[in-house]
Parts: structure tokens; C-alpha cells; sequence
């Protein structure tokens, strides 16, 4: 048996989508699994090693100079490998029209979201079998019901993300300190928490022997975590890193601080001690549930404060 999963993006949810992987793999031992996604998440599925093919979707890119003739190139590159296999079944879990409309052109039966359950409810029209959700479920369960509903196995335990990432050293971390990891940034800035509060927690860290250690990946997140550094009179801007070489670096810290952000979800997928800050989204729909070295705060409208993440660390036992 040969299927397809057809999640494309962004970075959280395409790591929510990787439990499906060792479902599947339970399922049927045999079974073979190819995955469309995001060229710039592509990284994190190849990581997976049940995951037989990765097809690499240069959507974002190509919307960019949609008049460029190699990009149309690309595209039908694209198109051609991905209907060069047939599928047992296809799983559309975006619930989007442009990712249902990748399914029609994939050779098998699809899946997914209904018109209830979809982002885009038009998107089901485009399936074979769309499939009712269990809308006050966790976001990854919904993911993992609809093979199951497709293949008629029973979802069973915790999630299984099945990425094993080996911890790494740095020339450029302070090696005689334990690290932390500050997850400043974010792609919408309503997500973002307060400057001031980074500046105070990193001060905390610093009082307790942690070096803060803070990533960017834009220009103006440079700048800030340069800010944050700066006042709190101590810490380590990294240099620019590839996402799986984060995922690496996360497994070797004492802890990580982050939002609802792509990098959080990678390090709770891969077991690092995570407290995640919520104060735009819904935690119960995203937020990580399947080990204790996890901790979640805040609410839609209402950011913790310092003192409530500094005893998060505590609790997780991640004071230095």
C-alpha cells in the first residue's frame, strides 16, 4: 500500500501532521508514505524516517514572480512527480482549496476535512471522501482521524512525531554554562510578547547561571534579539541556523522559552523542556499535551507575566 499526505504548511502544523506517519506505520508495517510540503519545511518530513518521498511545493516562491518563466518550469516538474506515482488513498490535511485541488491532481482517492471541519469549506467539494471532524479535539487528533476514518484503523496513544534529532555543540554558546533557548519571534505580531518581558527573563537566567541564547530569522528579529541582549546584560545572539540544526541545539538546552511559533513546536516534538507562551491563540487546540516536560501559559487576551514562566522552569525542574 502507497499513500500520500498532502500538508503543506506552516512549520507547527506540518509538525502536528508527523504523528499520522507512525500511525500509518502501525496500521500497516508495509505500507509506503510520500508527503507534499512546503519547500522550506521540507527538511523537517525528510527528518522522519518512515517517510518514503518527499515532494518539495514551491507555492510561496513561485506566487512571488508568478511571471517567471523557470517557475512555470517548476511547476510542472512538480505536477509531473506528483502524478508519476498512484496512491492507494491521498490525504488532504490543510483543508484548504488550493491543497484539495493538489489532491485532484494526484492520482488516487482523497480525503479530508468536510465543509464543516475545512478552513476553506469549499475545499471539501474538491475531495473524494470528505470526512466529519471532531472540531473540539486537539488539532493534531483531528490530523490523525482522518487516515483512520479513511483506512478504518483506531487512533491509539500519545502522539508519536518520530523525529530523532541528536543534541550539538556550538562554537559560538558559552560550553561551561547550561543555555537557554528564548523563542522571541513569531510571524504574526499579535502573537508577540512583550520586549520588556524577554529582557526580564533573560536577567533571571543570567542570575541563575543560563546564558540566553536567542534566535532570529528576519532582519527586525536580529535587531531585537540584539535589544534583548543588550539590556539584559548578557547572552548570545546566534547566528542565522537551519531548522533541523535548532532542533539539534533545543535538544541540548536546559530549556526553551517560546511562543506560538514553529521552533516551539519542534522542540516539544522532540522532547526538549518547553514552556510555551500563549496570549493570542487557543492552547488547548495546539498547545503540547503528551509529556510532562512540557508546561503552557497564558490565554487568548491575557500574557503571563515573568514571574509566572520563571515558575513554570521551576516546576519543570529547569532552574539552573
Amino acid at each position: 500500500m502507497r499513500v500520500l499526505i498532502v500538508k503543506v504548511s506552516s512549520m507547527g502544523d506540518v509538525i502536528h501532521a508527523l504523528p499520522v506517519v507512525r500511525d500509518l506505520k502501525r496500521f500497516r508495517p508495509d505500507i509506503q508514505i510520500d508527503w507534499v510540503v512546503e519547500e522550506a519545511f521540507a527538511e523537517i518530513v525528510r527528518a522522519h524516517p518512515d517517510v518514503t518521498r518527499v515532494l518539495p511545493y514551491g507555492l510561496r516562491r513561485w506566487k512571488k514572480k508568478p511571471f517567471v518563466a523557470e517557475h512555470w518550469r517548476q511547476w510542472r516538474a512538480f505536477r509531473q512527480s506528483l502524478q508519476a506515482q498512484p496512491y492507494d488513498a491521498v490525504f488532504e490535511l490543510q483543508g484548504l482549496f488550493k491543497t484539495a485541488l493538489l489532491c485532484r491532481t494526484a492520482q488516487g482517492k482523497s480525503f479530508g476535512f468536510n465543509r464543516v471541519a475545512a478552513k476553506e469549506p469549499l475545499s471539501a467539494c474538491l475531495l473524494d471522501a470528505p470526512l466529519p471532524i471532531k472540531l473540539d479535539t486537539h488539532m493534531i487528533e483531528q490530523l490523525r482521524s482522518v487516515p483512520a476514518q479513511a483506512l478504518g484503523y483506531t487512533v491509539q496513544g500519545l502522539p508519536d512525531f518520530g523525529l530523532d534529532l541528536t543534541p550539538v555543540s556550538t562554537d559560538w554558546a558559552p560550553p561551561e554554562h547550561p543555555y537557554a533557548v528564548l523563542l522571541h519571534m513569531t510571524a504574526a505580531d499579535y502573537k508577540l510578547w512583550p520586549e520588556a518581558h524577554w529582557i526580564e527573563l533573560a536577567r533571571a537566567l543570567l542570575r541563575q547561571g543560563c546564558t540566553p541564547v536567542l534566535p532570529w530569522g528576519s532582519t527586525a528579529e536580529q535587531e531585537r534579539a540584539a535589544r534583548i541582549v543588550q539590556a539584559a546584560g548578557g547572552g548570545v545572539v546566534a547566528p542565522r541556523l537551519g531548522l533541523l540544526v535548532w532542533g539539534k541545539i533545543m535538544q541540548g538546552a536546559h530549556t526553551v522559552v517560546g511562543l506560538d511559533t514553529g521552533l516551539s513546536h519542534l522542540a516539544a516534538a522532540t522532547g526538549a523542556r518547553t514552556v510555551f507562551l500563549f496570549g493570542a491563540t487557543p492552547r488547548w487546540r495546539i498547545a503540547p499535551y503528551w509529556s510532562e516536560r512540557h508546561a503552557t501559559l497564558g490565554e487568548p487576551g491575557h500574557w503571563p507575566a515573568v514571574a509566572d514562566v520563571l515558575a513554570a522552569l521551576k516546576a519543570l525542574g529547569a532552574t539552573a
